[in-house]
């Protein structure tokens, strides 16, 4: 140890400055180990505080910094190294884009880019929400300039969106507008099986788990129902019957709440 001009040189081939504390807390030695400018807990025997030649630090317990914290480089980045051998992350700023990245697998899984739009899956958002599927883009591409959320999956299933609930508790879409909200509906009934639709707050379709379908509203809540405007209604019917009532008849029931008559159109085999 020397004092030249006023400064203060240690020289050795591990040079420290000790740091005792008398009140029995924890000892620091400041030492250069190899060329890498360290802090070390002497009580302990771990190094907190490390700067190699090149400028790089590093932390070996928790960094808890008071006030903004800033990364400056060309491409900024915080990585997320995991000890125990699983997939390392990063979170950086790739050229005025956020992305989450999977430095393991070299791959965004998500990333902002400066108009807000959000991908999942990608590194380059096409709209508002692209969500990307696990089998990777199509290639297909979006149709319409207003459109806000994608999915997109390849592959021989397709984009699947799904819907998971108990089995006695309901599925819903619903469309509001600025006059009301749930003008529009679509609704499964998993307590019994029920798809529905809905018009203006109506029921306008009804299919349960037997394949039998309602269309129009209901008549017992709703008595001046019409059924109108229907110009075609189309369907494949199988009849094997043999005498005259085993064929299939689709009625017309009279709108009076006895019904009495009923109109039919009969499906004959050819």
């Amino acid at each position: 140890c020397k004092l030249d001009g006023g400064n203060l040189t240690i020289e050795s081939t591990l040079p420290e400055v000790f740091l005792k504390d008398s009140d029995s807390n924890d000892d620091f030695g400041i030492k250069n180990v190899h060329g890498v400018f360290t802090v070390r807990d002497a009580t302990n025997g771990v190094d907190r505080f490390t700067i190699d030649s090149n400028g790089k630090a590093s932390f070996t317990t928790e960094l808890e910094v008071t006030g903004n914290f800033n990364v400056e480089s060309t491409l900024p980045q915080i990585t997320l190294t995991d000890t125990n051998h699983n997939d390392d992350f990063s979170i950086r700023n790739n050229n005025g884009t956020f992305a989450v990245r999977d430095a393991t697998n070299a791959a965004d899984r998500l990333t902002i880019n400066s108009s807000g739009d959000v991908a999942i899956g990608s590194s380059s958002p096409r709209k508002r929400l692209d969500i990307i599927g696990p089998d990777g883009a199509s290639g297909a591409a979006p149709g319409n300039s207003d459109t806000t959320l994608i999915i997109d999956n390849d592959g021989g299933n397709g984009a699947i969106v799904e819907f998971l609930s108990d089995n006695n508790a309901y599925a819903r879409i619903f469309f509001s507008d600025t006059d009301a909200s749930n003008q529009g509906q679509i609704v499964y009934n998993h307590g019994t099986n029920t798809l529905t639709m809905a018009t203006n707050e109506n029921e306008i379709f009804k299919v349960d788990g037997d394949g039998d379908y309602t269309l129009g509203k209901d008549y017992s809540t709703n008595p001046s129902n019409d059924l109108h405007q229907i110009y075609t209604l189309r369907g494949h019917v199988v009849n094997t019957g043999n005498t005259e009532t085993e064929y299939v008849k689709l009625l017309f029931k009279q709108s009076t709440v006895g019904g009495g008559s009923s109109a039919g159109i009969r499906a004959y085999r050819d």
